[in-house]
C-alpha cells in the first residue's frame, strides 16, 4: 500500500533529488546567460526528448509562469509510463517544473512536495509511436520568490525502478524509457 504525505515548506524536485528514486545529485550551473543542468540517469534524447515552452524570460513577481512541456518520442517510438500528468499526483512518475535559484534550490520557500512509503501501484506502460507528443501544462507560482535571476526546470520522470511493477512491457526493454527526461532549462528573472 502506497501512503502519500504532503510536506509543507519542501519543493518537489529537492525531495526527488534526495529519495532513494534515482540516488543520484541534480547540479545546475550557470554559464552566461544560460543555466545548464547535469543529473542521471538521463534518458538518450534519440529516444524522447521534453520541450520545454513558457510566454517569456522575464516575469513580474506575483504573477505566475505559465510552463508548457511537450514529450516527444523518437524515431523508433517510446514505451513510457501511462500517466502524463504532475510528478505530484503518484510521487513516483510524471512531469515536475519549478523554479529553482542558480545553485540548485527551490526558488520558492513554499512549494509543496510529496513522499512515499513502500511499493508504487502497479504501473501500465504506453508506447508512443515515432514523432507521438503528450503535452501538460501548469502555472508556477512567483509571489513567495525574491526578485533575481533563476533557471526554470522541467522534467518527465520515468525511474527504471517502476519496469518492476509494470504489467505490459514489451520483451525488448530498449524503447522503455528509464530516468529523467529533461528539458532544456531556462534562464528567467522575475522582477
Amino acid at each position: 500500500m502506497t501512503a502519500r504525505n504532503r510536506l509543507p515548506n519542501a519543493s518537489a524536485l529537492g525531495l526527488l533529488v534526495a529519495s532513494a528514486l534515482l540516488c543520484n545529485q541534480l547540479t545546475i550551473a550557470q554559464s552566461g546567460s544560460k543555466c545548464t543542468i547535469s543529473g542521471t540517469p538521463q534518458v538518450s534524447p534519440a529516444l524522447v526528448r521534453l520541450e520545454n515552452g513558457t510566454t517569456g524570460s522575464v516575469y513580474k513577481r506575483g504573477k505566475p509562469i505559465h510552463v508548457t512541456l511537450t514529450l516527444r518520442a523518437g524515431a523508433e517510438g517510446v514505451y513510457l509510463p501511462n500517466f502524463f500528468g504532475a510528478f505530484q499526483e503518484t510521487c513516483s512518475h510524471g512531469f515536475a517544473s519549478e523554479v529553482l535559484t542558480l545553485k540548485g534550490r527551490a526558488a520558492n520557500p513554499n512549494e509543496q512536495g510529496c513522499a512515499t512509503a513502500g511499493p508504487p501501484p502497479k504501473v501500465t506502460y504506453v508506447a508512443l509511436k515515432p514523432g507521438e507528443s503528450r503535452t501538460w501544462s501548469t502555472d508556477l507560482a512567483t509571489a513567495s520568490i525574491a526578485p533575481g535571476h533563476y533557471c526554470l526546470y522541467a522534467e518527465y520522470l520515468s525511474p527504471e525502478q517502476l519496469i518492476g511493477w509494470a504489467t505490459n512491457l514489451p520483451d525488448d526493454r530498449t524503447l522503455v524509457a528509464k530516468g529523467r527526461i529533461t528539458a532544456a532549462p531556462i534562464s528567467v528573472e522575475i522582477r
